[in-house]
């Protein structure tokens, strides 16, 4: 038995609006989510987050007090702390700049043209009954 049911044009007028609308806040969702990743703001939130995770992942302390990403161009971060595993420093960098050449997702690969280190301090030491310098626990 064929079905003889047709949907009449108020219901299509309903579904392309919610469909419509669906798609608008969607759109919206990501200008507003592309916008707020642009300011430094929620740039530098999101580092400190990131920092917190890599403090607990490394079990040494990580801090950045900001950052300021240009997307695909430039990224600068201010105020880069990293401790060995030992409580020392093992690189302290008032700012870090960086000019991006070529950004490939597929391939993973990042070409950085320009990296300057203003102002930093970076000490490598070998630990009595150790193997390698202080650093090798990040590779």
């Amino acid at each position: 038995m064929v079905s003889k049911f047709k949907p009449s044009g108020k219901i299509i007028k309903k579904t392309g609006l919610v469909l419509a609308w669906t798609l608008g806040i969607i759109l919206l969702f990501v200008v507003v989510a592309f916008f707020t990743l642009q300011s430094p703001v929620a740039q530098t939130w999101l580092a400190k987050r990131a920092t917190a995770y890599l403090s607990k992942e490394l079990k040494a302390k990580v801090t950045i007090r900001a950052v300021d990403i240009d997307f695909f161009r430039t990224v600068n971060l201010l105020g880069i702390y990293v401790e060995d595993q030992h409580g020392d420093t093992l690189l302290y960098a008032d700012k870090l700049a960086a000019t991006i050449n070529r950004f490939d997702f597929t391939g993973h690969y990042i070409s950085i043209s320009t990296l300057v280190l203003a102002d930093s301090k970076i000490k490598l030491k070998k630990y009595q009954n150790e193997s390698g310098l202080s650093f090798q626990f990040i590779a």
